[in-house]
């Protein structure tokens, strides 16, 4: 939890420094044309403000799309795996299947299909499981 605190606050950062970067540079470029710029107080907080929520957004959107999964790589668990099952409490109860996984930086979605050790038709149980994020921690 720590390390997705660290990303957003890093996201933030990032978005408070290009966001002055490009106030500076759009009023420089401006002088530079001859053209007398004396932006007001509040001109200038609505543009910052503006330039960091449009930077911000951008940067979250790219992390929950993709860059989640490069950062907290340990943690995608994307893809088919192979189940094997065997109960303590029955004996001889036996079950094989496969899980197929998918996850967004948002979800993550079980379907499963399991089988007596013959795979008999008649025994298959098939389940489906969804996880949803239920609060957004920032933005």
């Amino acid at each position: 939890m720590r390390l997705l605190r660290n990303t957003y606050a890093f996201i933030s950062v990032t978005s408070v420094a290009a966001a002055i970067t490009v106030q500076s540079w759009v009023c420089g470029y401006l002088a530079r044309q001859g053209i007398g710029v004396q932006p007001s107080f509040w001109i200038n907080l609505l543009t910052a403000s503006g330039t960091y929520v449009l930077v911000y957004k951008a940067l979250v959107k790219t992390y929950e799309l993709w860059a989640w999964r490069i950062i907290h790589r340990r943690f995608v668990i994307e893809g088919t795996w192979y189940n094997k099952l065997i109960s303590e409490l029955k004996s001889g109860y036996r079950r094989v299947g496969t899980t197929e996984i998918t996850q967004t930086f948002g979800s993550v979605v079980f379907s499963a299909q399991n089988y007596d050790p013959q795979f008999a038709r008649s025994s298959r149980t098939m389940w489906r499981s969804r996880r949803y994020k239920s609060t957004t921690m920032v933005g």
